[in-house]
């Protein structure tokens, strides 16, 4: 567009760029063979035989990806202020996972075409010279992303009556016309402290038990929130559980600051994700007793636990077997994740042309000073709020596992060019 007579002459705009895509491409990574039915040899009660390895899928094909990208590259006062304003849409149709068969089938787990997901947002990047004089300079680049994540369809072997996935591993739950990555469970109304609030409950609900019949002082209290008829039965059930969070941000990105004095540079660089939640789920396993405590490692916050004695506590109370089911999926261990991260801080020293002509046998010479994942603020109290997935996959992403944190790394080092 800055080539266009009516912008050809102008002192402003040293470049403005109207740019779009469109294309198709293909996605076969799903191992080798995975449409045939596979046999393999095997000792079954001393005699030789051939067992289903692989259930074959006859209607297996290629996972196909559309993406659509428009955008605005632009650069101002020669070259003071520059960047790029994009949307995108990226649709794929077909999309493969692996699905959990009947046992009745004699495997476990099979390669399928199991629906479409759409991806859609916007991307903004921006980078400018605050401050340009002879010793001293500032730039600052910063970028943000907009992203909206959506399963659009799944196949009809793969959804109940209410429109969630089945036949899926990995922790999480799927559902049609939602976005990948939500969690679905229980509402918490803080932990009883009262026995006659609990006996109140059991008397009004038809069952006789409000919520479980080990449920007890300290445990959490869940909301009975609907029945069969979409209102409250006086039970607390799968149907009680609704949306409890979302582990996509509404929006990341990071920014980057670069300072220079005479010879000396300054780096920093910030990550920041805004919106997003996150499953404290080692912080539920590893403060509840489900199996014989021989063998188990605890997190330290037990120590700090629910007793007649201590009614502040978060924890819920310490007991064998969990029969409240404490560590049910619920909205009592979903926090907010937004955070602010400081990435990498380099200083640098790099030394003048007129001292390396004097050495005679040096190009260039430099000394640096390097900090990595220096500090973090977030609200969060886990390790790490960036925490991405509990199996591996987009289905149990948010999850904190107790993953080893990132680590500060310092660097010191000389640079050096003949």
């Amino acid at each position: 567009i800055s080539e266009e007579s009516f912008l050809e002459n102008s002192t402003f705009v040293d470049e403005l760029k109207l740019r779009t895509s469109y294309g198709i491409t293909g996605q076969q990574e799903f191992g080798d063979y995975a449409w045939r039915t596979l046999f393999d040899t095997e000792n079954y009660g001393g005699t030789p035989s051939i067992i289903l390895s692989q259930l074959g899928n006859d209607d297996l094909k290629w996972e196909t990806t559309r993406q659509f990208d428009l955008g605005v590259d632009f650069s101002f006062l020669k070259g003071r202020l520059s960047g790029t304003v994009a949307y995108y849409t990226k649709e794929t149709v077909d999309a493969l996972f692996a699905v959990i068969l009947p046992g009745s089938t004699g495997n476990t787990r099979a390669i399928a075409n199991v629906g479409s997901t759409l991806n859609e947002g916007f991307e903004i990047e921006l980078a400018g010279h605050i401050i340009k004089s002879e010793n001293f300079n500032w730039t600052l680049s910063f970028n943000i992303t907009q992203n909206k994540n959506t399963l659009e369809s799944l196949s009809d072997d793969f959804v109940d009556d209410e429109g969630f996935a089945i036949g899926f591993g990995g922790g999480g739950r799927l559902r049609v016309g939602d976005p990948i990555g939500l969690f679905y469970g229980y509402v918490s109304d803080g932990l009883f402290q009262d026995q006659a609030v609990i006996d109140a409950l059991n008397t009004a609900s038809p069952t006789g038990t409000y919520q479980r019949s080990g449920t007890s002082l300290g445990d959490i209290r869940f909301k009975d929130i609907s029945g069969p008829d979409g209102v409250p039965d006086g039970v607390v059930n799968n149907l009680d559980q609704q949306i409890i969070g979302d582990t996509q941000p509404d929006f990341f990105g990071g920014f980057n600051n670069t300072f220079t004095y005479k010879n000396f540079s300054l780096q920093t660089f910030f990550t920041y994700s805004i919106g997003n939640d996150i499953q404290a789920f080692s912080l539920a396993t590893d403060t509840r007793f489900t199996t014989p405590f021989q063998g188990e490692n605890k997190n330290r916050a037990v120590l700090d636990a629910w007793t007649p004695t201590n009614t502040s506590a978060i924890i819920p109370r310490l007991v064998y077997r969990d029969p409240n089911l404490n560590g049910r999926i619920s909205d009592y261990y979903i926090y907010k994740a937004s955070f602010l991260r400081l990435s990498t801080v380099n200083l640098n020293y790099s030394m003048s042309k007129e001292l390396l002509k004097k050495m005679n046998f040096l190009n260039s010479a430099s000394l640096f000073f390097t900090v990595q994942n220096l500090v973090t603020f977030t609200s969060y109290s886990g390790s790490d709020p960036e925490a991405t997935n509990l199996f591996n996959n987009d289905i149990s992403s948010g999850r904190d596992n107790n993953r080893f944190p990132l680590a500060k790394t310092f660097t010191l080092g000389v640079r050096i060019g003949f």
